[in-house]
C-alpha cells in the first residue's frame, strides 16, 4: 500500500526511453552542423614560399668533433690499482637443537 501514489506507467515508459552511448552519440552528430572545409587555391600549393607558408630550407648536418677530458690523462698517468683480496670466512653451521628430534616434529630428507 506504501506505493499506491506511484505511477507505474510513467516509470515504464522511463526505462523504454533510456537511449544507449551510440544511440546518445548518434543524435547528438544529428544536431551538430555539418563541416565542409574550402578548396585550397592551387597556387598557394605550386609557390615557392611567395603565399601561403614559407618553405623551410633544411640545416647542415652537424659535424662531430671529438671532445677531451681530463680525466683521462689522468687516468693514463696513474698505475692501474691492484684489487685487495677479500678475506672470506669459513661457513660453519650450528647443529639442530635436540628439542626438534623429541618434540615428535617429522623431518624429511630429500635426496637428488
Amino acid at each position: 500500500m506504501c506505493c499506491a501514489h506511484m505511477n507505474f506507467s510513467a516509470s515504464y515508459l522511463f526505462v523504454n526511453s533510456v537511449l544507449s552511448r551510440d544511440e546518445q552519440e548518434e543524435e547528438e552528430m544529428k544536431k551538430m552542423p555539418k563541416f565542409k572545409a574550402r578548396e585550397i587555391d592551387p597556387l598557394v600549393m605550386q609557390s615557392s614560399g611567395d603565399i601561403g607558408v614559407p618553405r623551410v630550407s633544411k640545416p647542415a648536418v652537424t659535424e662531430f668533433h671529438e671532445f677531451h677530458l681530463a680525466t683521462q690523462d689522468r687516468a693514463a698517468s696513474k698505475p692501474a690499482a691492484t684489487p685487495a683480496k677479500q678475506q672470506t670466512a669459513a661457513f660453519k653451521a650450528r647443529p639442530v637443537p635436540e628439542t626438534i628430534y623429541s618434540a615428535g616434529m617429522i623431518i624429511c630428507s630429500h635426496s637428488l
